[in-house]
């Protein structure tokens, strides 16, 4: 849930303000959807929104463990199953 929160907080305060202001100073259409991603070595982190009214409305999050660092080879590579989970 911590990475959950921490997608969430970047996406309130770095990427949604920006979405909302066009090159006059007006607020982007309400309703629009934005979505991020986190995948990381052993987890992976998905958030859906709705911007509406200056607001950010979770749609959906998905959270799943993929333990790709799990099948890390020395030569920095993936195993064909740490893919297969992944």
């Amino acid at each position: 849930m911590e990475s959950t929160a921490k997608l969430f907080h970047w996406l309130a305060m770095e990427i949604i303000p920006g979405l909302f202001r066009s090159s006059d100073n007006k607020y982007m259409q309400d309703d629009t959807l934005v979505a991020a991603v986190d995948l990381g070595s052993n987890s992976f982190h998905m958030l859906v929104a709705r911007i509406h009214a200056g607001q950010v409305q979770v749609i959906d999050r998905m959270k799943d463990m993929v333990r790709l660092a799990g099948g890390l080879q020395a030569d920095g590579h993936l195993s064909e199953e740490a893919m297969e989970r992944g």
